[in-house]
């Protein structure tokens, strides 16, 4: 299981001991179906250490996924009550990883005003 064994300072975090800069994407999403919340790093995958999810102006299911074709989920899907949301601070599991070189979306089961912010760093693969 991967870890965050520590946190150095707002911008940099330690996973098994290696030093990562912490980058924030924010995010709004009003479509069904994915919008892109953070660009492809090329050799690269993106790993998710924090997020938070709404308001959602609507029920809604919110899914952060990577955009290979067939997406791996990253967080969620999570069942949102109109003017709800979730938060989540550091994430302790593996499977908050991305695919080598994909971008990472927000899926949203039907339209829908939700703001996503995600807190990530990016792992050379």
């Amino acid at each position: 299981m991967t870890m965050v064994s520590a946190i150095i300072d707002l911008g940099r975090v330690v996973i098994d001991q290696v030093v990562y800069v912490v980058k924030t994407s924010r995010t709004r999403a009003t479509a069904s179906g994915n919008t892109q919340a953070i660009a492809a790093v090329t050799g690269s995958k993106i790993r998710l250490i924090a997020y938070t999810i709404g308001p959602t102006s609507a029920a809604v299911v919110v899914t952060i996924q990577d955009g290979a074709g067939t997406p791996v989920v990253m967080a969620g899907p999570f069942d949102c009550a109109a003017n709800g949301g979730i938060a989540n601070s550091v994430y302790k599991e593996s499977d908050q990883e991305g695919t080598v070189s994909q971008s990472v979306n927000i899926n949203l089961s039907a339209s829908a005003n939700v703001t996503v912010a995600l807190w990530y760093v990016e792992v050379v693969a």
